[in-house]
């Protein structure tokens, strides 16, 4: 079967279950997600208001021309917030990743990692994805490094104009109980950087992470 990524997809299911709830799906997404993680400085662009100007400024590096911050998704449709429109910070992301990857021990969110891991169809993603199986909220895909043994990578990148990003981690046999080994995540303030450039640059660094070589 064939995959299509779709922006929209994602923020129809989170229009749909923020409508369940008689909620906004900033306010949903704070309560359920952000607070329960202590990511409290992680926002919708949209409501950053007169602090958009503390962000820092994307770059275009073929011509070298900074490339102003755009507001994603649709003012009248707020779930497109969720698809390519949240602030966060290298500290938030870090505590992201560390959730993701099992090390925050007893947290009550751990029950939902082995549904967002587990790839969930035998469809596959195309060349873009790097033939990738599916999880509910991450692309998996079987690495075979030279330098050390085959894993899978848990992996999703981000791309909006002037900025992009990348955060994957290994899997783990038992998601929510088995801490993952290894993870890592960039943030850029280029779009030309690109997903498929910062794929190969994260799994650079998972590999030296990984190799038998690599200090404790």
């Amino acid at each position: 079967g064939a995959y299509l990524y779709s922006n929209l997809g994602f923020a129809l299911l989170a229009q749909t279950v923020a409508t369940s709830q008689s909620e906004d799906f900033h306010t949903l997404l704070r309560q359920t997600i952000l607070s329960e993680l202590d990511m409290h400085h992680t926002v919708i662009v949209r409501l950053l208001g007169p602090r958009m100007s503390r962000l820092p400024m994307g770059y275009d590096l073929a011509t070298g021309s900074p490339v102003p911050v755009k507001t994603a998704g649709a003012s009248g449709f707020p779930a497109m917030g969720g698809a390519g429109a949240i602030v966060s910070t290298p500290k938030d992301m870090m505590r992201w990743l560390r959730w993701n990857m099992g090390l925050r021990a007893e947290d009550p969110l751990n029950d939902l990692l082995p549904a967002l891991q587990t790839p969930s169809t035998r469809t596959t993603t195309g060349p873009g994805g790097k033939g990738s199986e599916l999880g509910l909220s991450w692309f998996i895909a079987k690495q075979s490094p030279p330098r050390s043994p085959a894993y899978d990578l848990v992996w999703k990148d981000g791309l909006i104009p002037g900025f992009s990003s990348f955060i994957c981690l290994s899997s783990s046999e038992s998601p929510g109980k088995t801490p993952s080994d290894y993870g890592c995540f960039v943030l850029t303030n280029s779009e030309k950087n690109g997903p498929n450039a910062l794929y190969l640059l994260c799994t650079e660094l998972m590999e030296i992470m990984r190799s038998p070589d690599a200090p404790d």
